[in-house]
């Protein structure tokens, strides 16, 4: 019985070809999407699971509390001693120094140099993380200064036909490390994704005031502590002793306003206050986004198989008049349905593998296409197949089995037998709800990230090259700057910390005009010689510019500082002292407002000093068609200057777009999935469609001999789609209103949800809906009236 079912399942597949394409097309694309996302969600899910006793592991994250709340996944660099020292809730306790972008280089004849992500880590880090050495003993390879841990693929990198163990790097030109451990090389799914280890005694060599123990007023994100709990001991009760550990030292200015958190091993990767990478929201927009795909397609199939059992009555009668129970045929066509789910899965994961290498450019990942063949992908799988199959194939095989085999063969299944339309139009309006929300909320993301990076930012982000400095490199700043600005087409260079945007930011506490405490708020500090402000084209109102100099010698202060040191004017600022850091200077010039952070966050107060020490990077403004042999004569002269450090630089228009990565990755995933979602649900139209051609052929028959013409036909399906496309429409719209309004709280600086995202979303798909079903209706229209009305 069963081989005969499939068989039979098969030839009816084979003998009804566009009915099968159209079915299978619409879910191997969304079981193909479902599939992908289902992946993603797997990876995401799995960072850094893989550690031994992973739900005792814990981040020491901080908050600070002055004028705003600030979060940081950093803490006071004397933390880790001191909780050691005064509590014994910790089984491990492990400092770790992160350093981004680290230039190093190999010793001997053939010196490489390169720039790499390091961390300054105490020996225990190797106790609370499970990455295996392959060669060397983690627990002693950094205990003395000076050592160095490798990862696997560094080793092979520098020294491919060599053991690592006992090389040196050199870091900055100056350090010098013996590699004294090799790494298994981390997995990807882990966000400790430091490639070289070296000695934390290092860290308190170079960084004595910072890794004292009185730098407690200090928290850097980049310092940080990780613990390792002792079994039993619950995470509530750690941080309720968090509070008399600032008392004790923490100055009280500081103490009020410092808050310490426990932060789960598990959350990491998904907590975005402190540097997480993807928000749970976004999750579950992605599980939705899947799961919208897959109910639409299953939408498709069953209108298409209600409106085929029409034209499959005869075979109905046949077969219960030949002694066919309901029950047989009820088998016969859950069968189909599971041959047709079978291929469409073999289909959707044959081209959610060909989509792979694009779908992690477009997020970021590395998911590998063994992914597909592990188990829970497999049986992720079979799930899709099980729901899919009786979702898609309960509702028309029992109705079909339902069949009276007298009327079948008479041909006269009734629009009730047939399943009826009021069912077909609720899943229609279901289908194009969902299609109508995906419109809404990737038109409302498209103008929200338009608008983020389109709007006037108050400084020139476009054509800006940012060129990495080596450190104490004040010396030869004159003489780059001097040759960079006889190559053809750079009109403006500056030295400075960072750009005026950026995610890499300095706050200090501040007093102002010789008050005898700190303001209430920090500032946000930057540093940046006298083209700063005409190379970013910041606007200066009041006062005049800061002069290039070794130390401080005057601030900048913006708009928002004045507001919040309460002055009206910028006149009342000028030659008022400020002192910060230690350095006692006037404030010369007011400069106007800019965006110094992400829309997310507002504007902070800021002020601009110049201190050539402190110059990091040199921005270079370039011409708007600038070529790569451009590109290479700047490589060239820093080169030439700097001959011992790696020639690395980013565009700051592109460092702005990173800012809002999950967002863009959101919005293009968004597109693609509406595009698909337009696919599947035209389809689910031309069901509709076919539907109603076949079950009122006959009224279609009489209207052409009583003279209806083309153009009323067409208006009779046209009319029926309007209806179901408009109550749609009304349920999508406020749904995707409060979604949507809820998703752009995110910003400080945000779109209005008006009327003409509302319109736009319901003309494109009022269009394409009307393109989807002519070719169906037309063909209706001007079938032959004699034969439609030759069955009655």
């Amino acid at each position: 019985m069963f081989k005969n079912n499939i068989l039979t399942a098969w030839r009816n597949l084979v003998r009804n070809r566009l009915y099968s394409f159209i079915n299978i097309s619409g879910l191997a694309l969304g079981i193909g999407c479902a599939i992908l996302i289902f992946c993603l969600l797997r990876y995401h899910l799995s960072f850094d699971n893989f550690h031994k006793d992973e739900d005792r592991i814990y981040r020491v994250v901080s908050k600070t509390t002055y004028d705003m709340i600030d979060y940081s996944q950093g803490i006071p660099a004397p933390f880790g001693k001191a909780f050691g020292n005064d509590y014994t809730y910790a089984e491990k306790i492990a400092m770790r120094v992160n350093r981004t972008g680290v230039l190093f280089s190999t010793t001997g004849r053939d010196i490489k140099r390169f720039k790499e992500n390091a961390a300054y880590v105490e020996p225990e880090y190797f106790d609370i993380f499970n990455f295996p050495m392959l060669e060397g003993n983690a627990k002693q390879a950094l205990i003395a200064p000076d050592m160095a841990i490798v990862t696997n693929k560094i080793a092979k990198k520098l020294f491919p036909n060599e053991n690592a163990i006992g090389k040196q790097l050199v870091l900055n030109n100056k350090d010098v490390y013996t590699i004294n451990g090799v790494l298994k090389d981390i997995p990807v799914n882990s966000d400790q994704q430091q490639q070289i280890y070296l000695s934390y005694a290092n860290f308190k060599k170079h960084n004595q005031w910072q890794a004292s123990d009185s730098s407690w007023s200090s928290i850097s994100s980049g310092v940080q502590c990780f613990l390792k709990l002792k079994p039993g001991v619950k995470a509530q009760e750690v941080e309720n002793s968090f509070p008399q550990l600032i008392k004790k030292y923490c100055k009280p200015a500081d103490a009020n306003s410092y808050f310490f958190y426990l932060q789960p091993l598990s959350s990491i990767h998904f907590d975005t206050r402190y540097d997480g990478k993807i928000e749970p929201k976004y999750l579950w927009a992605l599980a939705f986004i899947g799961l919208f795909l897959v109910i639409t397609a299953c939408i498709n199939f069953i209108n298409l198989a209600t409106a085929q059992s029409l034209n499959r009555g005869k075979e109905v009668g046949v077969r219960k008049t030949m002694g066919g129970s309901t029950a047989q045929m009820f088998s016969q066509i859950m069968a189909e349905t599971a041959v047709l789910v079978i291929t469409a899965i073999l289909i959707g994961m044959g081209l959610a593998i060909i989509v792979l290498p694009l779908f992690n450019q477009l997020f970021h990942t590395e998911i590998a296409r063994n992914e597909f063949l592990k188990w829970p992908v497999l049986s992720f799988a079979v799930v899709l197949l099980i729901v899919v199959t009786l979702l898609s194939g309960y509702y028309p095989s029992i109705k079909l089995a339902k069949f009276n085999p007298v009327e079948a063969l008479k041909g006269k299944i009734t629009q009730q037998q047939g399943g009826g339309i009021s069912i077909r139009r609720v899943l229609i309006i279901l289908q194009f709800t969902i299609v109508q929300l995906m419109i809404i909320a990737s038109i409302v993301i498209a103008k929200q990230m338009r608008f983020s990076l389109n709007s006037d930012l108050g400084f020139n982000k476009d054509n800006i090259l940012l060129i990495d400095l080596p450190g104490k490199s004040a010396k030869a700043l004159p003489t780059l700057h001097n040759q960079l600005s006889q190559i053809p087409g750079i009109s403006n260079i500056s030295f400075c910390s960072s750009a005026p945007m950026s995610d890499s930011n300095d706050w200090y506490g501040f007093k102002f005009d010789n008050r005898p405490t700190e303001e209430a708020f920090q500032v946000n500090v930057k540093r940046g010689d006298d083209h700063y402000l005409s190379t970013f084209g910041l606007k200066l109102i009041a006062g005049h510019n800061i002069t290039s100099s070794d130390t401080v010698s005057g601030y900048l202060v913006n708009e928002t500082m004045l507001k919040k040191l309460n002055l009206s004017t910028p006149q009342e600022a000028l030659q008022k002292r400020l002192i910060v850091n230690g350095f006692s200077f006037p404030i010369v010039g007011v400069i106007k407002d800019f965006h110094n952070e992400s829309f997310h966050a507002g504007i902070d107060p800021i002020c601009i000093f110049s201190m050539s020490k402190d110059f990091y990077r040199c921005a270079v403004r370039i011409p708007a068609k600038s070529t790569k042999e451009d590109l290479l004569a700047i490589q060239t002269l820093f080169t030439k200057t700097f001959p011992d450090n790696v020639f690395s630089y980013s565009f700051l228009d592109k460092d702005i777009q990173e800012m809002y990565e999950s967002e863009i990755s959101l919005q293009q995933l968004m597109e693609a999935m509406v595009g698909i979602s337009i696919v599947i649900g035209c389809m689910g139209l031309y069901g509709l469609v076919s539907f109603m051609a076949v079950q009122r052929r006959k009224e279609i028959g009489v209207r052409k001999v009583l003279g209806a013409s083309v153009r009323s036909v067409l208006w009779l399906f046209g009319r029926e789609f309007s209806r179901l496309l408009i109550i749609a429409f009304l349920i999508a719209a406020p749904c995707a209103w409060l979604l949507m309004s809820h998703w752009l709280q995110d910003f400080v600086y945000r779109i209005n949800i008006d009327a003409t995202i509302f319109l736009l979303s319901l003309t494109i798909t009022a269009f394409i809906a009307t393109v989807a079903i002519g070719y169906t209706s037309l063909k209706a229209s001007l079938a032959n009236p004699i034969k439609n009305i030759r069955t009655e």
